[in-house]
């Protein structure tokens, strides 16, 4: 949640109409590393959600069989929660936006 409010924070106080092309690539990398962060963090939280739940619901009194069935099936959702929320949805919107940067720097350039 801090983290949240702080890239909030951090992107309301960017006002790119007002700054060079160098400023706003810099931040944009800088903003890019904060969401890889985001990124480890809520798989990790994930994860551990998961271990935690394993253990509470008390799946790992079941037979090997259904515990294979349910570990392998809490990493299939796992992996399709982090891919679909950040690969999908946040790294598109950066790609996109780098790219804008980028063609403002060649046209600076020109």
């Amino acid at each position: 949640m801090w983290w949240d409010w702080k890239t909030y924070r951090w992107n309301k106080n960017t006002h790119i109409e007002e700054m060079s092309v160098a400023e706003v690539s810099r931040r944009m990398t800088t903003f890019r590393q904060w969401t890889k962060y985001e990124v480890m963090g809520i798989s990790i939280w994930i994860i551990l959600f998961n271990i935690l739940n394993y253990w509470v619901m008390e799946y790992h009194l079941m037979s090997v069989g259904v515990q294979a069935i349910l570990i392998t099936l809490f990493v299939v959702f796992d992996a399709l929660i982090i891919y679909i929320l950040y690969k999908k949805v946040i790294y598109k919107h950066l790609d996109n936006i780098k790219k804008n940067i980028e063609e403002l720097k060649d046209i600076c350039t020109e």
